[in-house]
């Protein structure tokens, strides 16, 4: 929806309309099944295609379920006839049939069934995309592969945002767009869990683990002083680390009005006074990474297990956050094997468990190294269509889907979550809603490249590039508003307001704003932009709804200091 630096490299720009992505996929699909542009036997042989699917209960069809010994049942494409996928010589892809009084249908099929409304003319509506468009892509896409597609973040900042992505890796199972040389979809991330006794690091004192709380229910939790699952609980105290709460979590006002007031005792620990540091009763200075040894695996699609060198001593009183929490943990007398630890020990201990050790990773190694791969070069992810997934196959068809987290949600439409390919309009964003009248534009929050998240923000020769918080609006809404380049402005809705300069952007899409992220507290001249966010969410996958939210823009009447 925003024409970005990459937006002005490509051969084609399609300016969807925002959290519309699960539309566009769908009518892709539907033009790829029209056109014959379905890599059939991809389908066949590396997707839940041609898994029967129970209508009653929505899960597979198993020999189990006929009393045999457990393979999943498809239905020979020869014969008609139903039998195991392990004896099967050509299953076929569509089909309905009733096995022992059970109605089925293969996963393809009801594949089809979602998408045979999405016609290219109905999405072209949705998306505010050209018809034409919509086929073009579709055919470049499905004709000339391999092919890429790389969503990266915010499409899943709508709590449709499931619905989007799932749709669109769907698409690249029907075309085969994966498993392959320069095919893929999505990220496959060398999480540091590949290789990081990861359990030891997060429950090192498990024995006094209560249980969690989600950020979206904390408040519910407080005030019933009871977990979702009935326990009781008294929280009396925040230890807020390696995160800006208040500064990247959504509904500010609601942790500030409804949970901050009832802690008892705060403590933040950061390199820099953020907004959670701002609310706490003790600030621990953290040292910078520079001033610490670790390793490090970063959050990205980037391969390697980098050893982090010490290059100064820490500033002042800072501290790691490994010493500092081996020091509280020393002076509480738990956890008695982390008192103490130097970066080698910890680094040593967190590297003893199969992952490493599969991989041949040790301490020692990454000390000579400094750097290691954690995936060979030329690595391609389900190579030859073997999926690590339960099914070995790629599964647009989710048949037990998982809860991201427990906050009490209502589960019950468990089927929807099965076949998470569809188009559900976001909670606020959809600029055709009725609730848009009130409150006409939508936002995003683009990542600056002058910080990262928060990070940074305080940096004075990065504050001379990016001085200060801005509204980016295409001039045509600003003009209709009377808001002139350079205004300071009022964003608000019902939950808050933020005061910040207007700037025209004629890259971005009428009805929608972008207030690039990272910004603190005091740095507005009014507000705070995550005031203006919501806690509602996917009962099933629990995102972040960042951009899913509507405000209206006016030119700030009061003073500017």
């Amino acid at each position: 929806p925003i024409c970005t630096t990459l937006a002005t490299k490509a051969d084609i720009y399609v300016p969807i309309r925002p959290a519309s992505d699960a539309a566009l996929a769908m009518a892709m699909m539907k033009i790829c099944v029209d056109e014959s542009l379905v890599d059939v036997e991809f389908v066949r042989n590396s997707t839940v295609g041609p898994f029967l699917v129970r209508s009653d209960t929505g899960m597979y069809l198993r020999e189990t379920d006929l009393g045999g010994e457990g393979s999943f049942m498809v239905i020979e494409e020869a014969t008609g006839e139903v039998v195991s996928l392990a004896s099967a010589e050509k299953p076929a892809l569509e089909g309905r049939i009733t096995v022992e009084g059970i109605e089925c249908a293969t996963a393809y099929t009801l594949l089809m069934d979602r998408i045979a409304p999405w016609t290219p003319a109905k999405a072209a509506q949705t998306c505010d995309v050209d018809e034409e468009l919509i086929y073009r892509i579709t055919r470049i896409y499905a004709k000339e592969t391999p092919g890429t597609i790389f969503p990266g973040y915010g499409v899943d900042h709508y709590i449709n945002g499931q619905y989007s992505l799932f749709s669109v890796m769907t698409l690249a199972m029907l075309t085969g767009n994966v498993g392959k040389k320069g095919a893929s979809c999505g990220l496959v991330m060398p999480l540091p869990t590949l290789w990081a006794n990861s359990d030891l690091i997060m429950y090192m004192c498990d024995t006094y683990m209560a249980g969690s709380v989600s950020w979206y229910n904390l408040a519910q939790v407080m005030e019933n002083e009871r977990f979702i699952d009935g326990r009781e609980v008294h929280i009396k105290a925040l230890w807020a680390q390696t995160g800006n709460l208040l500064g990247n979590a959504v509904d500010q006002k609601n942790f500030l009005e409804n949970c901050l007031p009832k802690f008892e005792f705060f403590v933040a620990v950061d390199m820099n006074m953020t907004d959670t540091c701002q609310y706490a009763d003790i600030v621990l200075p953290a040292a910078h990474w520079f001033e610490v040894e670790d390793a490090y695996a970063a959050y990205s699609p980037q391969p390697y297990l980098i050893l982090q060198e010490k290059a100064a001593e820490p500033f002042c009183e800072a501290k790691s956050d490994l010493e500092i929490c081996s020091m509280v943990a020393k002076a509480l007398g738990r956890g008695p094997q982390f008192w103490d630890l130097t970066p080698e020990d910890f680094t040593r201990i967190i590297m003893n468990c199969p992952g490493a050790q599969s991989r041949n990773i040790t301490y020692e190694r990454l000390k000579q190294e400094k750097v290691i791969r954690l995936f060979k070069k030329g690595y391609i992810h389900a190579e030859g269509g073997v999926f690590p997934t339960a099914t070995g196959r790629a599964q647009f068809y989710q048949e037990s889907p998982a809860v991201l987290a427990s906050i009490g949600q209502d589960l019950s439409n468990i089927r929807e979550a099965q076949l998470p390919v569809k188009f559900v309009e976001p909670a606020e964003a959809w600029e055709l809603a009725d609730n848009r009248k009130k409150y006409p534009f939508s936002v995003v929050q683009q990542h600056s490249k002058w910080r990262t998240h928060t990070m940074f923000g305080f940096i004075p020769w990065l504050r001379e590039l990016d001085p200060e918080p801005v509204v980016k609006m295409n001039p045509h809404d600003a003009e209709a508003k009377g808001i002139a380049d350079g205004d300071y402005v009022r964003v608000f809705n019902d939950r808050g307001e933020v005061v910040l300069k207007a700037v025209y952007s004629p890259g971005i899409r009428p009805n929608l704003i972008n207030i690039p992220k990272g910004w603190q507290k005091g740095q507005f001249k009014q507000g705070h932009y995550q005031s203006l966010t919501s806690l509602e969410t996917d009962p099933y996958y629990v995102n972040s709804p960042f951009y899913d939210i509507a405000v209206d823009v006016e030119k700030f009447a009061g003073e500017v200091k």
